[in-house]
């Protein structure tokens, strides 16, 4: 996950692309922290569906079997939570 301050970084890149460009209607400091908020939600919301896979693959450890590389598991699992669930990896 990002820290806060590459969220930042990212944020405020992002905003003085758009105002070089002439395409913000808005004070930049204010697009700037909506950006940092949409991250900050997506990392919220990411962080929470990794929540939900760690808890799939320890209830289903027993029935996947013995010999399973766990990150791997874990990933296919969190791909299909997204997938069910519309969010972009």
């Amino acid at each position: 996950m990002l820290r806060k301050v590459h969220v930042e970084k990212i944020a405020h890149a992002i905003t003085a692309s758009l105002a070089a460009e002439h395409h913000l209607k808005a004070a930049e400091e204010a697009v700037a922290g909506r950006i940092i908020s949409l991250i900050g939600e997506n990392m919220d919301a990411e962080r929470a569906l990794d929540d939900e896979a760690h808890k799939l693959l320890d209830k289903n450890r027993k029935m996947i079997g013995g010999d399973i590389d766990e990150s791997r598991a874990f990933a296919m699992i969190k791909k299909q939570l997204a997938k069910q669930k519309g969010f972009t990896l």
